[in-house]
């Protein structure tokens, strides 16, 4: 197959100015690159062809022998050389050398700088600065505004930022040509390094401001104020845009990122938004016990705050408690206000555990309920209501089929719809309100069989 004109592959006319062909070979070699086209399995010969047009259009003798030659200038040895363009370059030389013109360009643009051509701008970009701040679980929990002392790199007031005495302007790199960078060929590769006369600024500066020394900043230790919000956490990080390290001779700022730690709190735990502390109680010590309930209540009074309080005592229950959770077996049985649960309980598990709570009238005479029967396990549960086996109401009903076969659902209570109660033969009478708990049993025990 004929080779395709080398003009018509860089897409530009003949007779076209050096410039005009590197402009065009520069397109090319963005648009063919085989890193930009990795579904074009055409694209790496395209690439090649275009590398060889430009290799030979490119110096002013290969050209001329071209335009007047074509093709054939550069078979059987014609063309000055014994140059080779077609299928191959003399060696990987040839092929780095017409690449590393448009290296820069090319490169550039896959790496996000846009193709900066023939120069870089003296101006860098200041860097980010971290700040790890601790601050106390109350200070977590209420918010505040903090003043923080940073050490940063600030610019330079004498020169503004230049980095040159006097305003007088930096001139161009004459190691790098303004690149920033210099390269070096070995073999196929084109190594890259920074500028070592500039350091990669790409311009130097002849007579530098004596304060900054020519760098455009100064180190200097700067207040500032942060608002912390409510509810932040030990990993919270708060951006302060603009409030890093001044930019290298003018450059843009850089960021304050601050890191959030709480500390950890002599008597409260945190997990998530919960706070949580264990305190060992004594059982005969009640002041204590009466103490620690009404600084619980003094805190929810004060922050607006829930609490669950898990206990046994069913009387400490109705005096602190909003609303009463009755478990039985990782279950709930019934709940409600602690004025329709304690006073007025309908399921028979609810009644046991008040018929437990001590008395200290002398008077009264109310019958403790002792349950009987098997304990039932949480890892093996009985079928059914899982208070069955134990259930003193069951046994007083003729063991009904329907307490071992189906699982009673917690439902609003036909008596009360402030209590909800999970129990196939819900108490409707207010059981615990009698001094009689047997006898509430068994009145209870009478109506649940007409029920039934």
């Amino acid at each position: 197959m004929a080779k395709r004109d080398y003009y018509e592959t860089l897409g530009v006319s003949k007779g076209a100015s050096a410039d005009e062909i590197k402009k065009g070979y520069r397109a090319k070699a963005k648009e063919l690159h085989p890193d930009r086209n990795a579904d074009n399995p055409d694209a790496e010969a395209q690439f090649k062809e275009a590398n060889e047009a430009y290799e030979v259009l490119k110096d002013a003798n290969k050209k001329a022998a071209y335009d007047r030659y074509g093709h054939a200038a550069f078979e059987n040895g014609m063309g000055g050389g014994g140059g080779h363009p077609g299928g191959g370059f003399r060696g990987q030389g040839d092929f780095a050398s017409a690449f590393s013109d448009v290296f820069d360009d090319l490169f550039g643009d896959f790496m996000g700088r846009g193709g900066q051509g023939g120069g870089r701008t003296r101006a860098a970009r200041g860097n980010d600065l971290r700040y790890n701040l601790r601050i106390s679980l109350e200070e977590a929990y209420n918010g505040l505004q903090k003043t923080i002392n940073v050490p940063s790199a600030v610019s330079c007031a004498s020169c503004k930022g230049t980095g040159a005495e006097g305003g007088s302007e930096p001139v161009t790199c004459p190691t790098c040509s303004g690149m920033g960078k210099v390269r070096a060929q070995q073999g196929f590769f084109t190594v890259e390094r920074t500028c070592p006369t500039c350091n990669g600024m790409g311009q130097t500066i002849k007579n530098p401001c004596k304060t900054c020394h020519g760098a455009g900043r100064v180190e200097k230790e700067r207040s500032l104020s942060v608002n912390i919000p409510a509810g932040v956490e030990t990993g919270t990080r708060i951006r302060l845009a603009g409030e890093g390290e001044a930019g290298m001779r003018g450059g843009p700022t850089g960021d304050l990122y601050i890191f959030i730690e709480v500390s950890e709190h002599r008597l409260f735990q945190r997990d998530g938004t919960n706070l949580y502390c264990r305190v060992p109680v004594s059982m005969v010590d009640a002041s204590l016990r009466m103490s620690i309930l009404a600084s619980l209540s003094g805190l929810r009074r004060e922050h607006g705050i829930s609490i669950i309080y898990i206990t046994h005592d069913l009387a400490t229950a109705y005096q602190i408690s909003d609303e009463v959770i009755v478990l039985h077996e990782g279950l709930i049985v019934e709940y409600g206000p602690p004025r329709e649960v304690i006073a007025k309980p309908q399921h028979p598990y609810t009644i046991a555990l008040l018929s437990a709570v001590p008395k200290i009238e002398a008077h009264d005479t109310a019958d403790r309920l002792i349950l009987e029967g098997e304990i039932p396990s949480p890892i093996n549960p009985p079928s059914g209501c899982r208070f069955r086996t134990r259930c003193w109401l069951r046994e007083q009903l003729g063991n009904p089929e329907r307490c071992a076969t189906e699982e009673p659902a917690l439902a609003a209570s036909p008596r009360d719809l402030d209590v909800a109660v999970a129990c196939h033969f819900p108490l409707e009478d207010g059981a615990a309100s009698t001094t009689k708990v047997g006898r509430t049993a068994a009145a209870a025990s009478s109506k649940a069989k007409s029920k039934a």
